[in-house]
């Protein structure tokens, strides 16, 4: 644990499997304390082997593995999509979308219609004293096809006190970024989908970066599905994946509709304000009859989301019975 301070994770799930043991008929005979001694030695060649695994993975290329087993990812190429010094001077933060490489013939394999993302591990001596998250690593929903080979898109939003977006925004072509999956196992075991046929989703600025994909993911298993995405920013300039959302509108025609919602600017089309209930009831104004084939995804920051799906509650949506993803392993 001292050497590797993130294995706390694999020194609490060693305990079910200790237990196990004492109902092993062979092992049930050597008693407590030689049985305790056979499971710190089983824990320790386990950490031993993870730990040694784990310092190749950090100084080698290849594909992304699980989480806490980062891998330096080169960075190809950064673009900055809104300048707030040049040519939006109305705009909540720049937002930048940068390029990693990965090995020939790999692509990234982040199921991003179930939600899953990436860890951004901050480097060594990286300070971060403002935020209460301290170096912990951060995460991002990449924002590039994800059976794309050679390489994958991240697009984020630089924040004034944002310790990961200020040190992904500080990196130049040709720097290592460590990354690593954000989850332990695949997606399929750690969250649940629960199947609906017209399903809301709610992205909160550069919340659209998951939502893009869940919804082409849920639109593209039956033609039967019909999508309704609400994207609320504060400026118009601070929508990111425009050309995604298009191509989405242009594939599924009136089975995907979108709702723009502005809270500082005014535009022909979009409404005007900050979602509340009123809102999320306007927009998804579907039927009650309706009740049991509707589920919700809404994307943003942990307090949003919290909000959000109080919000829907009090319409009559209640998250046990309308979520459309629901973790599994916590």
């Amino acid at each position: 644990k001292g050497a590797y301070p993130d294995s706390q994770p694999l020194l609490n799930s060693a305990l079910p499997f200790v237990l196990l043991l004492a109902h092993v008929r062979p092992f049930a005979r050597m008693g407590l304390k030689r049985l305790a001694a056979v499971g710190c030695v089983v824990v320790a060649l386990c950490a031993v082997g993870l730990g040694a695994l784990r310092a190749y993975w950090a100084r080698t290329p290849g594909a992304i593995k699980p989480i806490f087993f980062f891998r330096p990812f080169p960075l190809l190429s950064k673009e900055l999509l809104v300048d707030l010094d040049v040519a939006h001077a109305k705009a909540s933060g720049r937002v930048w979308r940068l390029t990693f490489g990965l090995e020939p013939g790999t692509s990234v394999g982040v199921d991003l219609g179930r939600g899953e993302h990436v860890k951004v591990k901050l480097p060594d001596g990286f300070t971060c004293t403002h935020s209460p998250k301290g170096t912990k690593p951060r995460s991002y929903s990449p924002t590039s096809d994800p059976a794309r080979e050679g390489s994958f898109d991240l697009t984020f939003k630089e924040y004034a006190e944002g310790c990961a977006s200020k040190y992904l925004a500080s990196t130049s072509v040709g720097d290592r970024v460590m990354m690593s999956r954000g989850w332990p196992l695949p997606a399929s075991v750690m969250m649940r989908r629960s199947p609906g046929r017209r399903i809301g989703l709610v992205a909160m600025g550069i919340g659209i970066t998951e939502a893009v994909w869940v919804a082409q993911e849920e639109l593209g298993r039956s033609p039967a599905t019909e999508v309704k995405l609400l994207f609320a920013t504060k400026y118009v300039a601070d929508r990111v994946m425009a050309e995604e959302v298009l191509a989405l509108q242009a594939e599924f025609g009136d089975r995907f509709r979108v709702q723009y919602l502005l809270s500082r600017e005014l535009e022909e089309g979009s409404w005007q304000g900050r979602v509340d209930a009123q809102v999320l009831k306007r927009c998804f104004d579907w039927a009650p009859s309706a009740e049991l084939e509707v589920r919700f995804l809404c994307v943003g920051t942990k307090p949003m989301k919290k909000d959000l799906y109080g919000m829907l509650e009090a319409n009559g949506w209640p998250s046990k019975n309308h979520m459309l993803l629901v973790k599994r392993v916590r």
